[in-house]
């Protein structure tokens, strides 16, 4: 479990040195756009990106974790599904 809620962060870069992450937290953040280096991170199970600025997740739905199974996108701006 990586916990990086409640950051300010805009867009975070994931290293594939956290291919055996299973649960990521990016809620209370300041994201826009999904970050493109998810779909490295091979064993990702479970991922929040609720209340962020996310308008459009197609861009996440290119690039989707293999293994997820669970996906929060509550309090997001969304447009789009």
């Amino acid at each position: 479990m990586l916990n990086l809620s409640d950051n300010s962060l805009v867009s975070p870069q994931l290293s594939f040195r956290f291919g055996s992450l299973t649960s990521l937290n990016l809620s209370k953040n300041r994201i826009q756009i999904p970050p493109a280096s998810l779909s490295g991170l091979s064993s990702l199970q479970s991922l929040d990106l609720s209340s962020n600025m996310i308008s459009d997740i197609q861009p996440l739905l290119h690039d989707f974790p293999p293994a997820l199974r669970l996906l929060s996108l509550s309090d997001n701006p969304l447009s789009s599904l």
